[in-house]
């Protein structure tokens, strides 16, 4: 959120106290703080694109202290290529201290526990992923640092192709449910596990489409003539007779005349 004054922020800022007092809500706060830490803001991704700017930024900057220096000696902060390596770092140190900052921060500020690990896996790693608090896990195995006795909601979502059968873990523990909301108070390695099923693949799909051919492609190919197609491919061995097919663009009866 970005506040346009003082007054705004000072305003807004008496909700979160408010709104704290609902324990459901406060779960719910600190454990996606706690997802995104581990997820979005996780130190190794940060510092990949740390590297990767500075990687494309190197051969230039040489040039562009010099460049803006002749301009505005005074009030070029950077005025040295070992300044900028200095600064890189300032950002390198901040993204791997960032996340034990933070989690102790809101452990004192809420009174809470403490801190567990908990490990996230898939049977298959091409079957699916899984949420922790609506924030998707990118790799396979991941230890999340998340809070103890604190509620959080995990899903395993299966690709096409796939069903979800159950989770288990490393205390024997057999969970059925896709989507649960698990409490846990240790360090624990979850396992969502999913098995391959059988696709109904339909034997005619719709390969191609357009619409409001006036507005595309220009009329130099279809001379603004309201040109509109749909092309079906026959995805199987075996003809089919699509006598009586028809399309509409509104609900109701649909004329296959």
């Amino acid at each position: 959120r970005v506040f346009a004054n003082e007054e705004n922020f000072m305003s807004d800022w008496k909700i979160f106290p408010k709104l704290i007092k609902n324990t459901k809500f406060t779960n719910e706060f600190i454990q996606k703080f706690a997802s995104h830490i581990n997820i979005t803001f996780n130190p190794e991704k940060i510092l990949s694109s740390i590297d990767s700017l500075k990687s494309n930024l190197e051969p230039e900057i040489e040039d562009h202290i010099e460049i803006w220096e002749a301009r505005d000696s005074i009030n070029i902060i950077v005025d040295t290529y070992d300044k900028w390596l200095s600064n890189i770092e300032v950002l390198r140190n901040f993204a791997i201290s960032r996340d034990t900052v933070i989690l102790n921060d809101i452990i004192e500020f809420f009174g809470l526990d403490t801190t567990i690990n908990v490990t996230f896996s898939l049977s298959d790693s091409n079957a699916g992923h899984i949420t922790l608090n609506d924030v998707q896990i990118l790799d396979y195995p991941d230890t999340c640092i998340l809070f103890k006795n604190i509620p959080i909601r995990i899903n395993a979502v299966p690709k096409n192709g796939f069903q979800f059968i159950n989770w288990t873990n490393n205390l024997n523990q057999l969970i059925a449910s896709d989507s649960s909301t698990f409490i846990f108070d240790q360090d624990i390695n979850m396992i969502a596990n999913f098995e391959q099923v059988a696709l109904d693949t339909p034997n005619i799909l719709i390969n191609e489409f357009l619409s409001g051919s006036e507005n595309c492609c220009g009329s130099d190919i279809f001379n603004g003539n309201n040109e509109d197609f749909v092309e079906l491919y026959n995805n199987g061995e075996e003809h089919i007779n699509i006598l009586g097919w028809g399309f509409g663009d509104r609900d109701g009866l649909i004329s296959t005349t």
